[in-house]
């Protein structure tokens, strides 16, 4: 998988997204069943990145919904530039572009009912985190002083 950049651990416990940077940027999702034999991880181990190294210029910024059943990442490759947030349906692999934003979206994480998607979108002011309602593709921007990312939700109470 190359040098893995960042990673995310589904609600379950049992999927491990890994965004790797090197030799390019590449998306996986591992089946962590396979820690009980490591000699059998690369064996579970899927890429779900699309398209040549050529294609993907940037890192990817996994994060696994609640379900274990889709992926929010951002992308940007050499056509498609600056980054953006996609949510990936990561079994039968339905990708579909959340953010257009001008200036990019990256970081993206979901919230723990799976209703929003939070991540970092540049703007003139520089980067600031939005919230996005998955389900009516409606985004609000939550900070205004520019130099915001990596937003984290708290989790749900037991």
């Amino acid at each position: 998988a190359g040098n893995i950049h960042t990673v995310d651990w589904s609600a379950d416990g049992r999927w491990l997204a890994l965004g790797a940077v090197q030799p390019h940027p590449d998306l996986y999702i591992l089946d962590t069943e396979c820690f009980a034999a490591p000699e059998t991880c690369p064996q579970h181990l899927t890429r779900l990145s699309e398209g040549s190294a050529v294609e993907r210029e940037f890192g990817i910024w996994p994060s696994i919904s609640a379900d274990g059943t889709r992926l929010v990442y951002s992308y940007a490759s050499a056509r498609l530039s600056p980054s953006q947030v996609y949510m990936l349906d990561w079994q039968n692999h339905q990708r579909d572009q959340l953010t257009f934003f001008p200036n990019g979206a990256e970081v993206p994480a979901w919230s723990p009912d799976e209703r929003y998607v939070a991540f970092a979108g540049r703007n003139l002011a520089g980067r600031n985190i939005y919230i996005l309602d998955v389900a009516r593709r409606l985004t609000a921007q939550i900070t205004r002083s520019g130099g915001v990312d990596s937003p984290a939700w708290r989790p749900s109470p037991s």
